[in-house]
């Protein structure tokens, strides 16, 4: 049996590590990737461009997972799966076969669709080769425009800063973190990062990234704004690539469908990580689900219904966990205003010591939760979520004294 693992990151790298010991000796697994190195962490690219972390830091996987004799790689670009086939068609024009495939594809930043958007000097941030060219380029930059006001355009932010460049964010939307956060902590990050000496410009759109051969020079914005700036970050989010299954039968919304084994509509066809679009812990829909620890469960499920293991994806539960400016942020299931209504809402937020808590109870039980400042307890807040823990005294979540009543009262 040849099975084919499109990808390299970490839903691929647990979906080989569950394959290996599974295998018979006359199996294969190829993994198709456009990587020019395999096993590294996205999310700390931020970290390697600031300086925080060395190139070496990044990779979770050494080498030597690869160096079976049953795996071989191929460092290519998929142009499209022919599912009728069962094969794949690369972008050399070669073609690899396949008796079961894993498209652990991942997904590509959204471009900026504006004139001078292929300057040398625009960046986006996805993967290592994009980080190098970033901290290449923000040793020499004096002014750097970055777009976007999600989580990729606010480390990037931060990290080009640490570099000594002056730093502008422009966001179209009327505050920080719009897909996931509420008011008061993209309040909290705006002061955070303007604490930090980042200008931010709220809703602003970009009209025209201008400069000549050499590389950027200026942003125009739509209100007749001139930004000087000679380099330009492009973090207006991602999307799941999912044009290689297009017209294979592979069903697709936001992204590849799949079942509770990670099984595509295509039967020996699965998909895992950011790619992939299933169930929702919380409610009966299906979503996006980006966190590392969904990825690697989602590549460890799919390789193990490879080999006939009884293994189910329960759904995702979106988590979000960052810093800025040093104060400490984490976001888990759904808190902004707009998704909770007729929920119970308790809420603390000390201004001296900008420390910020909410829970949000639906039918009894917590279905979302906020940190800022201080996330003692919150990892225990979101497996109350995920285990669908009935809540009886709801304000004791707000307060660190409340929490710690919580959590210490379950161990006697």
């Amino acid at each position: 049996m040849v099975i084919v693992i499109i990808g390299s990151s970490i839903a691929s790298k647990s979906a080989l590590e569950t394959l290996l010991p599974g295998m018979k000796k006359e199996d294969r697994v190829i993994i198709v990737t456009r990587d020019r190195d395999l096993f590294y962490s996205r999310v700390l690219l931020p970290n390697y461009i600031s300086g925080e972390l060395e190139k070496k830091d990044l990779f979770f996987a050494s080498r030597d997972l690869v160096d079976d004799r049953r795996v071989s790689v191929v460092n290519e670009a998929v142009l499209a799966v022919d599912a009728d086939n069962k094969e794949l068609r690369l972008n050399s024009g070669n073609t690899v076969r396949y008796d079961r495939l894993i498209i652990t594809a991942g997904a590509s930043p959204t471009g900026v669709n504006v004139d001078g958007e292929h300057l040398p000097g625009v960046f986006y941030l996805r993967d290592l080769e994009d980080a190098e060219g970033i901290k290449d380029r923000a040793k020499r930059a004096k002014s750097c425009v970055v777009l976007g006001g999600g989580l990729v355009a606010l480390k990037a932010a931060t990290a080009v800063k640490k570099s000594g460049a002056q730093v502008k964010l422009i966001v179209a939307s009327s505050r920080l973190l719009s897909a996931i956060a509420d008011e008061t902590v993209s309040r909290l990050i705006f002061g955070s990062l303007s604490a930090e000496g980042i200008d931010i410009r709220l809703g602003a759109s970009i009209k025209q990234i201008g400069g000549n051969g050499q590389g950027v020079r200026y942003v125009a914005l739509e209100d007749g704004t001139v930004i000087d700036a000679d380099m330009v970050i492009a973090g207006k989010g991602v999307k799941p690539n999912i044009d290689i299954v297009k017209g294979t039968g592979i069903a697709v919304e936001r992204g590849i469908l799949v079942d509770a084994g990670m099984e595509t509509t295509v039967k020996g066809v699965y998909a895992a990580g950011d790619v992939a679009q299933s169930m929702d812990y919380l409610n009966t829909r299906t979503g996006l689900f980006t966190l590392w620890p969904d990825a690697a469960q989602q590549g460890r499920i799919a390789a193990g219904s490879i080999l006939g293991l009884e293994r189910e994806y329960t759904g995702g539960l979106s988590m979000n966990s960052f810093v800025i400016n040093g104060m400490p942020f984490i976001i888990i299931g759904s808190i902004r205003e707009k998704d909770i209504k007729g929920c119970e809402v308790y809420s603390n937020f000390d201004e001296r010591r900008q420390v910020y808590r909410k829970i949000v109870i639906r039918d009894g039980k917590p279905v979302g939760a906020a940190f800022a400042g201080d996330i003692s307890y919150a990892g225990m807040v979101y497996w109350d979520i995920r285990a669908g823990r009935a809540v009886e005294e709801p304000g004791k979540y707000i307060t660190k004294a409340g929490l710690k009543q919580i959590f210490t009262s379950r161990l006697f």
